[in-house]
């Protein structure tokens, strides 16, 4: 996948067989499409036109939405997150907190949180 963007990183994100061309104007877009598609004739790549959307303003990828002011939570992702019973074990809050914390860019000040200092001194006591 590499060799595919060199010269487009700027342009798109590619996770394995996923690719977003990101644009900031139709006609930059069309343009930066017109070079995918050039990429992929040359590569003998294809895209499979029913999997395929243009134009769109919003994106879900990789458990996010990709819209023109950037990376934004699933809400879906939130909700599951809220109901998710209180953790009875040790692994439990440990999995909780790995949850929590693959979002911690999205939280403000997530690094002062004070319960998950509290809970996090009580893993490291409990664990030594």
């Amino acid at each position: 996948m590499d060799i595919f963007r060199n010269g487009l990183k700027d342009k798109n994100l590619a996770y394995l067989d996923d690719v977003i061309v990101l644009s900031s104007t139709f006609e930059e877009h069309l343009e930066n499409l017109r070079q995918v598609f050039d990429r992929l004739q040359h590569f003998k790549l294809y895209a499979n036109r029913s999997k395929c959307n243009f134009v769109c303003l919003k994106v879900k990828y990789l458990g996010h939405y990709i819209t023109n002011a950037g990376i934004e939570v699933d809400p879906a992702k939130i909700e599951a997150i809220v109901k998710i019973p209180p953790p009875k074990n040790t692994k439990q809050v440990q999995s909780f907190l790995q949850t929590c914390n693959w979002y911690r860019r999205f939280i403000p000040q997530f690094a002062r949180i004070e319960q998950f200092h509290q809970v996090t001194n009580f893993l490291e006591v409990g664990t030594r």
